[in-house]
């Protein structure tokens, strides 16, 4: 503002200088026409007058200067401290202090309103602030209290989710157990099946031996009938033989009288019939060994077939039996094979279970981490809205010490 004062007091002198200068030229000017025309009193008289003039005008320019300097600097010296007591306030915070400036167009006047404006400026941006603060202060205590509840939450869901992982692995412990149990079982039914299947091929062959057992049996049976038919035939053949014998014994006998009754003529004949006597009592004596003999085989033979009935119809139950046998192992063998074949779908089911159990311990695992980091993030929150809050607060404390109203 200064400079500019000491810029127009500087043209103000100047114009003056110019004026002194422009009526010179003018007072020579007419002086040299009046001269041409020969008019030199008028022309003195005239240039008296221009020097009056400019002494007047010179005069009342230098008043002028002077006192328009002397009103700017008191001017000036006003606008300075009103804009000092204006900073001064702004500097304690009042934002409500505003500069009283005129209408006129210097540069203390522009100056005068680009510190109002830019107090309104602040007086916005302030308002803004609070306005943030404010609302910075309630998300950040909602925040607070949702990050809370969710920590809470989370604690809860962690030892909700640590508990069915404890459980889950008791449950996976089990089901190895059971799918260890399962396997035991069908090894021992593949063990059964294999035994019952061998046991089946036993019953099979033993109904084979006893068919061949019957076949003998019954070969034996008829041998032993045909013995005994053959037995009978030499019983009648011996019969036959003693009847000879005790013919010929009674032809001896009358070979023997007659013989006595021949005397001499007779004794060789005598002789003869006594051998012939003999002979047939040896004959009679051996026949009736054989016949006992025969009587014993025959009794033997009838003992012997009697015991191939009984043997034969032994033989029967028992192929009857064994088939029975068969077929009860077969259904068995059926049975334990269907339980084999359980146990197999068992131990198969229980793999996948204890599978689907691993993979299930596993996810809870995935889930639990999960968890723990989801509770150390949401801590984290926790701690970033109490530190918000605590700068909003912080916030609201310095815009409160600027007075807005």
């Amino acid at each position: 503002m200064l400079k500019n004062t000491t810029t127009r007091t500087r043209l103000f002198l100047l114009m003056g200088v110019y004026g002194v200068a422009l009526l010179l030229l003018t007072a020579v000017a007419l002086w040299q026409i009046n001269v041409v025309s020969g008019e030199m009193g008028g022309a003195v008289v005239m240039m008296g007058t221009a020097v009056v003039l400019l002494l007047i005008l010179t005069t009342a320019c230098g008043l002028y200067i002077a006192r328009t300097i002397t009103q700017s600097k008191e001017v000036i010296e006003s606008t300075v401290n009103d804009y000092n007591r204006f900073i001064e306030r702004v500097a304690k915070g009042d934002l409500t202090a505003r500069l009283s400036v005129n209408g006129t167009d210097d540069d203390l006047n522009t100056l005068g309103h680009n510190l109002n404006g830019m107090v309104e400026s602040m007086t916005r941006i302030t308002n803004q602030i609070r306005d943030a603060s404010a609302n910075i202060s309630v998300g950040a205590a909602e925040i607070l209290a949702a990050t809370s509840q969710q920590a809470a939450s989370a604690t809860e869901n962690s030892t909700a989710i640590s508990q069915t992982s404890t459980t889950i692995d008791e449950v996976r412990a089990i089901a190895e157990q059971a799918f260890q149990k399962a396997q035991q079982v069908a090894e021992q039914s593949l063990y059964t099946r294999d035994i019952s299947q061998i046991g089946q091929q036993t019953v099979r062959n033993t109904i084979d031996s006893m068919a061949q057992i019957k076949q003998l049996v019954d070969g034996i049976a008829e041998n032993i009938l045909l013995l005994s038919e053959q037995t009978q035939q030499i019983g009648e053949i011996t019969a036959t033989v003693n009847d000879i014998a005790a013919q010929s014994n009674l032809l001896a006998l009358n070979a023997s009288v007659e013989a006595a009754r021949a005397g001499e003529h007779g004794k060789g004949f005598a002789v003869v019939a006594v051998e012939v006597r003999n002979l047939a009592e040896q004959s009679r004596q051996a026949t009736a060994q054989v016949k006992a003999i025969l009587n014993e085989i025959q009794r033997a033979t009838n003992m012997a077939v009697m015991a191939t009935e009984e043997g034969n119809k032994g033989v029967e139950v028992g192929v009857q039996l064994t088939g029975q046998t068969g077929a009860s192992i077969q259904q068995l063998a059926a049975s334990i094979a269907e339980s084999a074949n359980a146990a197999q779908q068992i131990v198969a089911s229980a793999q996948q279970q204890m599978t689907g159990m691993e993979q299930l311990a596993q996810a809870m695992h995935s889930i639990n981490q999960a968890t723990i980091q989801n509770m150390a993030s949401t801590r984290q929150v926790e701690l970033s809205a109490q530190e918000l809050t605590t700068l909003a607060q912080q916030m609201e404390a310095i815009v409160d010490r600027y007075k807005l109203k």
